[in-house]
């Protein structure tokens, strides 16, 4: 078993240093929806529709923004990730209790990651009030914020197309229209139906 053990953390370690370009230094990792594979290295580009990423080796890499499934940042303490995990579960007073620590952590760090945890906190708060109707203004004002403070960054359609659904379940048909008419002029097709069904 000892053996095994010593094989499985190898390979772990060997997968790591792939991730991180080779040399073991550390990486960001861009974890995409389309495919298994991620994108490591260095992000230098973030726009609404795409994310550069440089790896240690080779030519840079074009992540759409309707690909990213998540990041993970070097720089992101470990609460950031359990706090998607909490989120993913539905435990929603958890996960923005991981993302209150993950955001103290990183307040002087990499502003894509305080980006993220920003989006992430009002992702989280978005889906709390779709179920809790008290908290749909101030849903609604997490999402305004993190869209006015950051109109270049790869969440912004899924934050406009967030809005839209709560502005709608709080009967602001006028402000939900706007927000998924946002949605409906995305560069891809998938969220131009999103923006559509809205």
């Amino acid at each position: 078993m000892t053996g095994w053990r010593t094989w499985h953390a190898g390979v772990t370690a060997a997968a790591m240093m792939v991730l991180a370009g080779g040399d073991g230094r550390a990486a960001d990792v861009v974890m995409r929806k389309s495919t298994d594979k991620p994108a490591a290295g260095e992000i230098t580009s973030v726009t609404q529709t795409e994310v550069i990423v440089k790896p240690k080796v080779g030519a840079e890499i074009s992540v759409p923004a309707n690909d990213i499934d998540h990041v993970d940042y070097d720089a992101a303490p470990p609460s950031l990730r359990l706090g998607r995990s909490q989120e993913r579960g539905g435990q929603f007073e958890a996960a923005l209790e991981s993302y209150a620590d993950a955001s103290s952590k990183s307040a002087t760090g990499n502003p894509h990651l305080r980006a993220e945890i920003e989006f992430l906190v009002a992702r989280t708060n978005a889906k709390a009030a779709l179920g809790d109707p008290e908290k749909l203004p101030a849903a609604a004002e997490g999402l305004s914020s993190f869209l006015s403070r950051h109109k270049e960054h790869y969440r912004h359609y899924d934050a406009q197309l967030l809005l839209g659904e709560v502005l709608l379940a709080a009967n602001d048909v006028t402000g939900a229209e706007s927000a998924f008419s946002t949605v409906a002029a995305a560069p891809w097709p998938d969220m131009q139906m999103s923006g559509k069904m809205g």
